[in-house]
């Protein structure tokens, strides 16, 4: 027995299930088996192809009884028989409480084979309940917890353990930045209620234009039938009360149809008197202000939250934490010095006339110059507009003319000079 005992592999100590020492050649050979690269890579396959043959299933069409659903039905039995064989692997090679951490944690120590065990034991109790029709019937529901199972590819990517674990780590910092976006919603909230609360109601019959005249009866042009008028809002995105403005205000960050509230809220008159077109179009600087402090800013917090708690777990992961801020200088002194290309310098010419517009050239007013005449140039096109006067139209093109030559210029210039 000694002499079959592998020698590369260690456990984590203890007794395994109480039955299985430190040193037991059965353990050995099982931590073997689980440590071998080839076997996550089986597993790994195993998920995908289970993952894909699950995302076959049609919840509306009945399956049982045919060729596809027996297909599915015995390759469903199969994958979750390798899920079991892989997590009593496990159970037998590191333990399921006590034991050390190193090299390998026991598996109930381990919140990734935490969520493996509970994916699997799910897999089983829905292929155990799959043909129940007792009162245990409802609890075919774990059926749909099947589709856990791609969570578990988690587990065995680096990168993608670097992602979860830093999504749980910023939850607190996404905690604040929740509050102070809140209180911005709460200020563009209430500053909503007091621009727009009733001023976005209309008369169904667009010939009346204040609430007092909205009653009685009417001929609906469209449909010609008669129809009673009605003083109601335009649109279901309204701030007439602080609950239905901070909902207008979630659905005017997201950016989505956010001009079509603000145009509407531009026709707004006053309170009981229908809305005219572009009545007040101040109210718009308020929807562009909300756009760029609450999507552009607030909402690109959540984000900053993220990426600096994904920077921080990425140091961990490296090792880099363990540095001194000397070493960490050090190291990237050496990445400056690896990225560090030679700087082209170039020769002056050595004909006079050549020299004298190299040196001309060179000179800051020159680029100054240059950078003036781009701003004016772009300034004047600025100006052009449909259906321009012919005079106009002549300054703008001259003005084209004269600023396309000096640019001209200069291109000579740098190319006599180089």
């Amino acid at each position: 027995v000694t002499a079959n005992k592998p020698r590369l592999y260690k456990t984590n100590g203890g007794n395994s299930l109480c039955l299985f020492g430190e040193s037991n050649w059965f353990r050995l050979m099982v931590c073997k088996i689980v440590k071998d690269p080839r076997f996550e890579n089986l597993i790994l396959v195993c998920i995908i192809v289970s993952s894909l043959l699950m995302a076959m299933e049609n919840p509306r069409q009945d399956l049982s009884g045919t060729t596809l659903g027996d297909f599915l039905y015995v390759n469903n039995m199969l994958f979750t028989s390798i899920f079991v064989v892989e997590m009593m692997l496990k159970l037998v090679a590191f333990g399921l409480i006590f034991g050390k951490s190193h090299p390998d944690s026991p598996y109930l120590r381990d919140s990734w084979n935490i969520m493996d065990g509970i994916i699997v034991i799910v897999s089983v109790l829905s292929i155990a309940l799959a043909s129940s029709t007792s009162n245990l019937s409802f609890l075919k529901v774990f059926r749909t917890f099947r589709a856990l199972r791609p969570l578990r590819v988690i587990s065995r990517n680096v990168g993608l353990r670097m992602v979860v674990i830093t999504l749980m780590q910023s939850m607190w910092g996404i905690g604040n930045v929740a509050v102070i976006s809140l209180l911005v919603f709460l200020v563009f909230g209430i500053l909503g209620v007091q621009l727009l609360a009733g001023k976005l109601y209309y008369c169904t019959d667009t010939t009346i234009n204040f609430q007092e005249a909205c009653y009685g009866w009417y001929v609906d042009p469209s449909t010609e039938e008669l129809v009673m008028r009605m003083w109601k809002n335009k649109s279901r995105q309204h701030f007439d009360n602080i609950f239905r403005s901070l909902l207008t205000l979630f659905e005017i960050s997201t950016l989505e149809l956010w001009s079509t509230i603000m145009y509407e809220s531009l026709d707004a008159v006053n309170k009981r008197e229908a809305p005219r077109r572009d009545n007040n179009m101040f109210y718009g600087i308020f929807f562009v202000a909300f756009v760029i402090v609450g999507a552009f800013f607030i909402l690109n917090l959540f984000v900053g939250v993220v990426i600096h708690n994904y920077n921080e777990v990425k140091v961990k992961e490296d090792g880099l934490h363990f540095l001194s801020e000397e070493q960490k200088l050090w190291i990237e002194t050496q990445r400056m010095m690896l990225n560090f290309k030679p700087i082209v310098k170039m020769r002056v010419p050595q004909s006079e006339n050549r020299k004298n517009v190299y040196y001309s050239i060179r000179t800051p007013y020159f680029e100054l110059t240059i950078g003036v005449c781009v701003f004016l140039n772009v300034l004047l096109m600025s100006f052009e507009y449909h259906d321009m006067p012919p005079n106009f139209r002549f300054v703008l093109e001259v003005g084209n003319y004269f600023f396309s030559g000096v640019f001209f210029i200069e291109a000579s210039m740098k190319i006599i000079a180089y």
